[in-house]
Formats: C-alpha cells, sequence, structure tokens
C-alpha cells in the first residue's frame, strides 16, 4: 500500500512544481520523471524491509506486542 501511495504523490508533486516553474514538458523532462517514480518505488521497498527487520527483531525480543510498542525500532550492534 505504501509502494502504491509513494508513485503517485511524488510524480503529482513534480509535475505541479514543473508547472509552478513554468518549465516545458520536454523527452528530458519526462525521462526524469520515469527515473524518479523509479527511486521512489525502490526508496519504498527499502522502507518496507527496514519496518519488516524491526518489527520482527522486536516481537523476537518480546518488547513489540502490538504495533504501539513498535513505532521505535530497537536495533543492537553485532
Amino acid at each position: 500500500m505504501l509502494i502504491l501511495l509513494a508513485v503517485p504523490f511524488s510524480a503529482v508533486g513534480a509535475i505541479w512544481l514543473l508547472y509552478l516553474l513554468g518549465y516545458n514538458m520536454s523527452i528530458g523532462v519526462w525521462v526524469g520523471l520515469i527515473a524518479l517514480m523509479g527511486v521512489d518505488a525502490e526508496t519504498a521497498v527499502f522502507m518496507l524491509l527496514y519496518l519488516d527487520l524491526a518489527t520482527r527483531n522486536g516481537a523476537w525480543r518480546g518488547t513489540c506486542t502490538a504495533w504501539r510498542t513498535c513505532r521505535k525500532p530497537s536495533f543492537t550492534a553485532r
């Protein structure tokens, strides 16, 4: 769900910024928008992986019994 929401919001924000700054929509701008959406989706995947790792680590320790207690991930150096 996070990935599905992150990509459209970044694309709409980029198009609004292009409009506000008065830039023309050229081929280079379209290529940049496609690259932005790819980087945005990749960043969202890494955020999901980090959240999954943090909740699993907290559940393993017994400190993550409800979502309220999982907000601060607890990592230790190994």
